[in-house]
């Protein structure tokens, strides 16, 4: 079912567009869909598979900015040119990390079928990479209990960014560079 070496055969196609720690995470994600006790969730499995999913979209080299949080940044005289470490802005109070589809939904909907390799990653890039929003956008998020959901009408492939439009809450044009530690 789970082929060791189709993992092995796409890493030249992978490497052209993915990051060495997309790379490893995308493989993780992959083979671990090939345990049934992972699938079935047992033991911690849901929840490392969660993480590595989180960790997959957190290890993109960089991150979308709301408008707002971009407004803040810049009067923070911070540089977009510049590269940050991944923790960055989590240190910085008034920003929040976002997934822009919930590692849930992503979770469940790559647990529905056997994807090979290259469908993994295409459902994982649709899902992110993460956005910086201001903690403000992140309570709009949890009072219109979007914080582990999507608008009802959405499905997989619609809007990445649905949950943050149905608010008001714009996403700029502008990324941040991030590398270093990848945190969860």
């Amino acid at each position: 079912m789970f082929e060791i070496q189709e993992v092995v055969s796409l890493n030249e196609e992978l490497n052209s567009s993915l990051n060495k720690n997309q790379i490893a995470l995308l493989k993780w994600i992959y083979l671990g869909l090939g345990i049934n006790e992972c699938r079935e969730k047992f033991g911690d499995s849901g929840y490392l598979f969660s993480n590595m999913i989180a960790k997959y979209i957190s290890s993109s080299s960089e991150y979308n900015i709301s408008k707002k949080a971009l407004q803040k940044i810049i009067e923070k005289g911070i540089d977009l040119e510049k590269v940050y470490k991944r923790s960055y802005f989590s240190k910085l109070p008034e920003f929040y990390y976002e997934h822009p589809i919930p590692v849930s939904i992503i979770r469940e909907k790559l647990l529905l079928n056997n994807f090979d390799i290259s469908q993994i990653a295409n459902i994982l890039s649709l899902s992110g990479p993460l956005v910086i929003i201001l903690k403000e956008e992140n309570n709009l998020l949890d009072k219109a209990k979007l914080k582990s959901k999507m608008p009802k009408e959405w499905k997989f492939g619609d809007n990445t960014f649905a949950r943050y439009k149905k608010l008001g809450i714009e996403i700029s044009n502008k990324k941040i560079k991030v590398s270093g530690s990848i945190i969860r």
